[in-house]
């Protein structure tokens, strides 16, 4: 993922429900709306734009574990053509392994503090 835009805030945070977030890798795309919200523990979303599937739902779940968090992630989803199912998993997948990746990168950054 290159950038996220918020095009529309949510409440009662601006990341909370009914936010509307745009996520670019390079010149590709999708829009997904928040529609639950429970901090610290809780997201879940909704595919609006960009995601090769119809009803494509994601929630995020995250608990304590020892000394860090352990992370859920859940998705559910329609594809648009009957039969590529299979196609359109493999790409959430692949998508939510990458940005989970970089999620604890940055999480790791921010327990280590700034380079000294």
């Amino acid at each position: 993922m290159t950038r996220t835009y918020l095009l529309r805030e949510g409440a009662p945070t601006p990341d909370g429900v009914g936010a509307l977030r745009r996520f670019a890798v390079g010149p590709f795309g999708s829009c997904e709306e928040v529609v639950e919200f429970d901090p610290p523990s809780h997201l879940g979303y909704e595919g609006r734009k960009g995601i090769p599937a119809r009803h494509y739902r994601g929630d995020i779940f995250l608990r304590p574990d020892g000394d860090g968090t352990a992370i859920t992630w859940t998705g559910s989803l329609e594809p648009v053509v009957p039969g590529t199912g299979s196609l359109g998993l493999a790409y959430v997948r692949t998508f939510a392994r990458l940005f989970t990746k970089e999620l604890v990168r940055y999480a790791d950054g921010l327990v280590s503090g700034p380079p000294t």
